[in-house]
């Protein structure tokens, strides 16, 4: 005989059609059970708990992860497995800004561009951090940021191979992303970086091209839209495994015309599976221009962002971000909070790096 109580984790509600819906937030497990079986499901699960030798459907709650042992302790729980998660000293993540300069001028940006190329004495001391954990280390994930990373593609050409060898070398875990507008990304730059392993990438377009302009022109005033776009499409004529997430960012001035926009996507993205949206409202992020920015409220980004995402959906592309089960306890923490989370800023300090020693972000 074993004594089972629910799990803190669980999460419940009834439909309008009388269906109980049962979730755990520790396991991921979701389950939908008719109405018939909704009050049976609620007494097992109650928080007077059950006593069972071996039936069934309690095996089954308890393997799902609904009911716990009586004794079980599923805070300790979580707090061991965060905490393995987020003290690990076999993991290293660098976010690195090849360029704080950028050519674009979006209205948006909260960037002052003060910093050109990352210098060569940084670029040495991040090569000296990874070296001297290497003796520890069994995964390696970078992030190219900025301003505008390609503007710094002096440092990528240094770093980006070394990475990817390293991590073949030594048999790392290894996964690199960038984020960039786009307008250098041409064919033959994408097939350098994917040739380095940069295989993530998150290019922005905030709608059809007059919309986008609007908001992401150049730092000269000129138009950007066309030249992203042109780029997107050589992309996907290449024959690498990659993915790409155009990240649409929405105010109440260009929310109105994004369904045209999606059809244009579909016309060229519709069919690959490697091209990902993301939608977010544009927000006051601390820029000299937040004063005039046309941002949406909660409810209307909320309304915006839903009718997005069923209007793409409808037309065959791809969405991300989102829950997603078992993901892992501790690994969706914000990167700043990861003591194995570093972003190196060009001061004089970092010349300093051959200690091995970065100070987190």
């Amino acid at each position: 005989m074993r004594h089972w109580k629910p799990s803190r984790f669980n999460v419940q509600t009834v439909t309008d059609e009388g269906w109980f819906l049962l979730w755990n937030t520790y396991t991921g497990a979701m389950n939908a059970f008719r109405p018939s079986q909704r009050e049976a499901i609620r007494e097992l699960i109650s928080q007077k708990g059950v006593s069972s030798a071996c039936d069934s459907i309690v095996s089954y709650l308890a393997e799902r992860g609904y009911l716990v042992p009586r004794e079980a302790d599923e805070l300790r729980r979580v707090q061991y497995a965060f905490g393995k998660e987020n003290h690990r000293n076999d993991k290293l993540e660098l976010i690195l800004l090849a360029s704080e300069d950028c050519n674009f001028r979006c209205t948006y940006c909260y960037e002052d561009f003060r910093k050109g190329t990352m210098r060569p004495e940084v670029r040495a001391g991040i090569r000296n951090l990874v070296e001297s954990r290497l003796d520890v280390l069994r995964e390696l994930n970078v992030s190219w940021f900025g301003g505008e990373p390609l503007y710094g593609l002096e440092a990528i050409e240094e770093l980006a191979p070394y990475f990817a060898e390293v991590a073949e070398r030594h048999g790392l875990d290894f996964f690199s992303h960038m984020t960039t507008n786009g307008y250098l990304l041409t064919d033959e730059i994408a097939g350098r970086l994917l040739s380095w392993r940069i295989t993530h990438f998150q290019i922005t377009l905030d709608g059809l091209a007059e919309d986008h302009d609007r908001s992401r022109a150049a730092r000269d005033g000129s138009s950007t839209f066309q030249r992203i776009f042109e780029n997107l499409v050589a992309m996907s004529s290449r024959k690498e495994d990659f993915t790409v997430v155009i990240r649409v960012n929405f105010d109440t001035e260009n929310a109105p015309h994004l369904e045209a926009f999606l059809r244009l996507l579909y016309t060229h993205f519709s069919h690959d599976d490697r091209f990902e949206l993301a939608f977010h409202a544009t927000g006051k992020w601390g820029g000299a221009n937040d004063a005039n920015l046309s941002v949406c409220g909660i409810d209307e980004s909320y309304v915006v962002r839903t009718r997005m995402k069923i209007a793409a959906q409808s037309l065959g592309l791809r969405i991300t971000g989102g829950w997603q089960p078992k993901i892992g306890l501790g690994t969706e923490v914000c990167y700043a909070a990861r003591p194995y989370n570093f972003m190196p800023r060009q001061q004089n300090l970092w010349a300093s790096f051959g200690s091995g020693s970065l100070p987190s972000t």
